[in-house]
């Protein structure tokens, strides 16, 4: 499995799962404390599904997660940094991010981000809300193969675009309830 890490908080975890809930040949490693590791994975690979992992961490009980030493995502995936990543398939590029904001939040963020790109190429943006852990991710891809090699950076730009928008949220939240900003 070629591993990328990610740092084992909830946001990392939740994350994982939800964008291997979205992809059916990503893999997901957890590694657990007491030195046994779980594949998470719709693969013939897998241990458990993407869709039992959402049900373990559903907000309503969030024990399962305190045991995870570590996780790597792997597969058709390679890890950017934070909840960013660039997936190969068909021998072609796609950008995928995860954010916290809802797919409307999202896409008003993204009408908004700069991107290095002109305009005139077709550049497919989908964002799908999983309910079920609270985030959203988010699919790129160009039309043309001539711009395969922008995916990742496109990608890095709009979950940046989506946090820093998270980030504005919370302070103007924060300021209009009375808390300190």
């Amino acid at each position: 499995m070629s591993r990328a890490d990610l740092r084992p908080d909830r946001l990392a975890l939740l994350s994982a799962a939800a964008l291997m809930h979205r992809v059916p040949d990503g893999e997901l490693l957890l590694e657990h404390d007491n030195g046994n590791s779980t594949i998470v994975s719709f693969g013939d690979r897998g241990q458990m599904s993407p869709c039992e992992l959402r049900v373990l961490l559903q907000p309503t009980d969030g024990r399962f997660g305190s045991s995870i030493s570590g996780l790597h995502v792997g597969g058709c995936f390679e890890a950017l940094g934070g909840s960013v990543f660039v997936r190969t398939h068909a021998r072609r590029n796609e950008g995928w991010f995860v954010t916290t904001l809802d797919p409307v939040a999202a896409k008003a963020a993204l009408s908004e981000c700069d991107l290095p790109i002109s305009g005139d190429e077709d550049l497919a943006v989908h964002l799908v809300s999983d309910s079920v852990l609270g985030l959203t991710v988010g699919s790129l891809r160009f039309g043309s193969p001539a711009f395969d090699a922008l995916a990742g950076e496109v990608a890095l730009r709009m979950q940046a675009t989506c946090t820093a928008e998270q980030v504005i949220g919370t302070v103007q939240g924060e300021r209009t309830s009375g808390g300190a900003a």
